[in-house]
């Protein structure tokens, strides 16, 4: 029983991560960028969306040049 508690907390986890990546659940206007790549901006509403390889995550909200968490 432990185990099917896990796997579904689990699938739970990864849905709300994949809502939390998509296009549907961003504000308008937030983006991201990396440090190892100056000058590109990504859109994204969290760091844990990142490319693969970005380093020193930023991410910004719509209205705000000042980096979120």
């Amino acid at each position: 029983m432990a185990s099917i508690n896990f796997s579904l907390a689990a699938a739970i986890l990864l849905s709300a991560e994949a809502l939390v990546c998509s296009t549907m659940a961003c504000a308008q206007g937030a983006y991201m960028t990396c440090t190892n790549t100056p000058g590109q901006y990504f859109y994204g509403c969290s760091c844990q969306c990142a490319p693969t390889g970005c380093t020193g995550c930023a991410l910004y909200l719509p209205g705000s040049s000042t980096p979120q968490g």
